[in-house]
This record gives C-alpha cells, sequence and structure tokens, in this order.
C-alpha cells in the first residue's frame, strides 16, 4: 500500500531494464529491422513509451546521437589507450609484487609442512595404534557377547510387542539424505559442516495392524556417525524438538482428505538429558528444548507415546510421521532411529514381535537367532561403549592452526591484482562501443529507449 521511489527508481535505472533493452529479440530490435526510416523509427519509440509523438527537435537531437557514434567511439579509444599506458608500468609492478608473494608464501608454507612432518607423522601413528586398540576392544566386547546374551533374554519385558511401521522418506530437511537400511531403520546423512540446517523429517509409512493403541521411536547407535550417535552432533547427542504423527485409513479411497492430527499422550523415555525430557517433543513449535539424552550419547535410547484412542481402521492405517529438530539450527539432527507400533493395551517398552517369538520358540530358527542376537547387540553397553572409543579413535587429528594460517595466505597472494577502476570501465566501455558500431541504428534506438525511460516523464507518468 505504500511505494518507496528509491528501490523504484534502482529498478527502473539498473541491470533489469538494462537487460531488456539490449535483448535482442525485443520490440526495440524488431523495429529497427522493420522501419528503414530513421526518423519514423525514433517517432514509433516514442510513440511505444511515452504515449506521444517526438518534436522535431526530439527527432534531430536522436539523430545526431546517431551519426556521431563513431566519433564518440575514437575519443573513447582514444582515453583508453591513454590510460592503458599510464597504467601499464603500475600493473607491472603490481604483478612482480604478486608474484614474489606467491613465492615467498609458497617457501614458508613448504618450509612449515618439512619442520612438522615428524610430528604429523608421529601423530598419526599414534591415532593409527589407537584405533587398531579401539577396533580389538570392539572385537572382545563382540566376542562376549554370546555368553551375556541369555541372561540379559531372561529379563527381557513381553509384556508389549512392538511391530515395525514400513516408513519412506517424504521429507529430509536439514540432512543430505535419509536411506531406509534393510532392518528398516533409517539413517541421515548430516550435511557439510557450515551448512547445516535445522532438521524436518516427514516420513509415511502403513501398517496393518487392528487397534493400534501407541508408537515407538528407537534411537539406535551407528558407528557411522559422530561418537557411535544416535545423534548427529558431536557427542552423538540428538535434540527431537517436535514429534507429530497424523492418520488416515490405509485404503487410499479412504485416506484422501481423512488425515486426522493424532493426540499423543503418556510420553515416557528410556533416559533423559535434565532439562530436555520427552514431553518437551509434544510441545508445538517447540525451538529451543526437546527430548535429548547428553552424557547418554553413544547408545541406543527408546520413546513411547499412547494414542488418546486406538486407531481403527479397515485396511491398515495409514500414517504421517513429523520430526523436527530446530536446536541449534540443525547441529542436534537425529541421525540413525526406526518407528514401531503396538496394539497391546499396555504400553511399555517391550521388545519388536519378531524378539518375542524368538524367545518363546522351543527351537529357534537362524534368522530367529539373528535378530535376537543383534536386538541384543544394540543394548549391549560393553560392546556399544567400545564402539564409541573407536569412534573417538577414528576422529581426524586436530586442525593445526599455523598450517591453516599459512595455506590461507598462500591462496590470498594468488589473487589477481587489483586494476585502476577507471582502466575496467574504459575496456569495457571501449568494447561495447566497437560492437556497437556494428549495427549503428539499433545503438541509437536502444539508446533513445534507455534515455526515455529513464526521463521523468515516464517515471512520473500518471
Amino acid at each position: 500500500n505504500d511505494i518507496n521511489l528509491g528501490p523504484v527508481m534502482a529498478l527502473m535505472s539498473g541491470p533489469t531494464v538494462g537487460d531488456a533493452i539490449s535483448d535482442p529479440n525485443n520490440a526495440i530490435a524488431k523495429l529497427t529491422n522493420e522501419i528503414k526510416d530513421d526518423a519514423k523509427l525514433v517517432e514509433e519509440i516514442f510513440i511505444r513509451i511515452l504515449n506521444r509523438k517526438p518534436t522535431s527537435g526530439e527527432i534531430n537531437a536522436t539523430l545526431a546521437s546517431m551519426a556521431g557514434l563513431e566519433a564518440e567511439n575514437k575519443m573513447l579509444a582514444a582515453e583508453w589507450q591513454a590510460k592503458e599506458a599510464e597504467q601499464k608500468p603500475i600493473i607491472a609492478k603490481a604483478e612482480a609484487e604478486r608474484v614474489a608473494a606467491i613465492d615467498a608464501a609458497k617457501k614458508e608454507l613448504e618450509a612449515y609442512k618439512v619442520k612438522m612432518a615428524p610430528e604429523v607423522k608421529k601423530q598419526e601413528a599414534a591415532r593409527a595404534a589407537a584405533i587398531t586398540k579401539a577396533e580389538g576392544a570392539v572385537k572382545t566386547a563382540f566376542d562376549t557377547a554370546p555368553a551375556k546374551q541369555p541372561n540379559w533374554e531372561n529379563y527381557l519385558d513381553l509384556t508389549t510387542e512392538w511391530h515395525p511401521l514400513d516408513v519412506k522418506v517424504q521429507r529430509a530437511g536439514g540432512v543430505e539424505k535419509i536411506e531406509v537400511l534393510p532392518d528398516g531403520s533409517l539413517l541421515a546423512t548430516a550435511l557439510p559442516e557450515g551448512k547445516q540446517s535445522t532438521g524436518n523429517y516427514l516420513l509415511i509409512g502403513k501398517s496393518t495392524l487392528p487397534n493400534i493403541t501407541a508408537i515407538k521411536l528407537e534411537m539406535l547407535p551407528d558407528d557411522r556417525l559422530p561418537n557411535n550417535g544416535p545423534g548427529l552432533a558431536p557427542d552423538g547427542n540428538f535434540v527431537l524438538g517436535e514429534f507429530t504423527v497424523t492418520t488416515a485409513p490405509g485404503d487410499a479411497k479412504r485416506a484422501r482428505g481423512t488425515g486426522v492430527a493424532q493426540t499423543l499422550k503418556y510420553p515416557k523415555a528410556d533416559f533423559e538429558q535434565a532439562n530436555f525430557p520427552v514431553t518437551e517433543a509434544l510441545k508445538k513449535g517447540n525451538r529451543d528444548r526437546g527430548w535429548a539424552v547428553s552424557p547418554e550419547g553413544g547408545f541406543r535410547h527408546e520413546a513411547t507415546f499412547q494414542f488418546e484412542k486406538p486407531l481403527m481402521n479397515e485396511g491398515g492405517t495409514a500414517f504421517t510421521v513429523q520430526m523436527t529438530s530446530n536446536f541449534q539450527n540443525g547441529k542436534y539432527n537425529p541421525g540413525r532411529f526406526r518407528l514401531w507400533v503396538t496394539n497391546s493395551p499396555t504400553v511399555r517398552f517391550g521388545v519388536p514381535a519378531t524378539v518375542a517369538a524368538a524367545v518363546k520358540a522351543p527351537k529357534r530358527t537362524p534368522e530367529q537367532t539373528a535378530v535376537l542376537t543383534q536386538h541384543f547387540l544394540n543394548q549391549f553397553r560393553d560392546y556399544q561403549g567400545q564402539k564409541k572409543l573407536l569412534a573417538a579413535a577414528k576422529k581426524p587429528l586436530p586442525v593445526d592452526p599455523q598450517l591453516v594460517a599459512l595455506e590461507t595466505k598462500h591462496t590470498e597472494t594468488q589473487k589477481p591484482i587489483s586494476l585502476d577502476p577507471k582502466l575496467v570501465q574504459l575496456r569495457r566501455d571501449a568494447d561495447l562501443s566497437t560492437k556497437q558500431l556494428t549495427n549503428k541504428r539499433l545503438t541509437a534506438a536502444q539508446d533513445l529507449a534507455w534515455a526515455l525511460i529513464n526521463s521523468p516523464a515516464f517515471l512520473f507518468n500518471h
């Protein structure tokens, strides 16, 4: 409802209009080709832009300008050559200084690298030894798992059986990608350092389970993530700012336009960071808080959310799950996770239905044994703790600030020298003027259009 004259003037005299006027396929170019009489060409441009015919003085001024293009080109060329002669020794001196600076910076950088080579080699050797030692510890912990698993099985809570929610990724905001792994879990790949942004994951899935009472979010450790995950933060932590679920009948025809935002209640988590309880994940628009697990990053965690009413849909239930992580602009986005649903009236952390079946089986199949072993390893703290140490050992060596400074200095010296702005402008103008001489009528027509568009008669025409 308000007009700011500044931006309007900038638009009219800026590159947008300039590019439009010089477009070889615009109306000005077509008129120049169609109208052979110069005076009539001037008249048509006046009518097109100002809605009036030009005066005889305006026509004569335009024709005089057209006739003076060659003289203007010669004057411009002379001024350009004079400026080139003036700047030649200045440019030569600057280039010599640039070459000398590049050489000096390169020698300084190479000398520092030679000086630090023994220390870098020593650090790399120590890092390699630490990785080897950590890998051995991981293997040792892995080898002890079979002996400890039976006792763990005795204490499994089989009261709540969970079924995997088969999901697809609709949106992977704030990360490079989210891939669905063979076990049904999802793995997010972080954006490069400095390009992180708010996590906004949108997942769609379906379950044929009847009377669904709750949904579970399982956060999984993974040695591809910082500090063994399950988040993308350096310490493996995550902050789940908001967790929302929308459902619809699984039948595509029934689902259309029937999505219902579900009310989630009784949130429970196996571990909560101080001041970052799981209840925060149910607050709409949460930006500064959420569910987090520090200092327990690197280990498996889970959170359950009950539905206000059981989900009863013939033909199954379609789910849309949104997970957002606004905390510190995406630094704490979730890394690896999996979604489960249950129809148990008693909602506890429980176990996957496949694990319960394996535990109850009189004789386990190889597939059941593999499922049970993997579930145990995911929460076997001795094993995951050693994987955390391995992840720490694999971190790159700290950046040498002196080396970075010298590399930056070397890069800076290679930048082109700064030329006199007047010389740069004259080079550009002389080149443009020479090109314009190839079609003097079109150049004059474009100049006229530019002058009229920037005239008060056009700018303030009401």
